[in-house]
């Protein structure tokens, strides 16, 4: 294709249906970064992690403003693996909800009681948990 006749031929030139199959092939932290270079970009990753059943947090520990954030956007979410290691039980329990059917909390630092009995009132159709404390 000439140069000429590609200027001008952006993200929004493509299938929405691709660019959502291609964005959720990419691990979180690449779609963070991603969503940072600029609006149609941050767009593209906001609409598919709506589509999105899992959401694997893992790799980095985020704090509570920026779970909220992913998390929030995520509607159909029903599996989340999370590194707790910045964030405190409020900040946990604000993202639980009846949608969750698997949760896996990675590096609490203290995993008290009342977090456990919100998660159990907040999932009711948790099916499975796991959960990894910190030294």
């Amino acid at each position: 294709m000439e140069r000429s006749k590609m200027v001008g031929v952006g993200l929004e030139g493509l299938p929405t249906s691709l660019i959502n199959e291609i964005l959720l092939k990419l691990e979180t932290e690449t779609l963070c970064s991603v969503a940072c270079v600029s609006r149609a970009l941050r767009f593209a990753v906001s609409e598919a992690l709506s589509l999105s059943s899992s959401l694997d947090l893992s790799a980095f520990s985020p704090d509570a403003q920026t779970l909220n954030h992913l998390v929030s956007r995520c509607k159909g979410l029903k599996t989340l693996t999370l590194d707790c290691l910045r964030l405190d039980d409020s900040s946990i329990t604000i993202i639980l909800g009846p949608h969750i059917q698997e949760l896996n909390l990675l590096r609490c630092s203290l995993m008290l009681y009342r977090l456990l009995a919100s998660i159990g009132e907040s999932c009711p159709n948790l099916r499975a948990f796991g959960g990894e404390l910190s030294n």
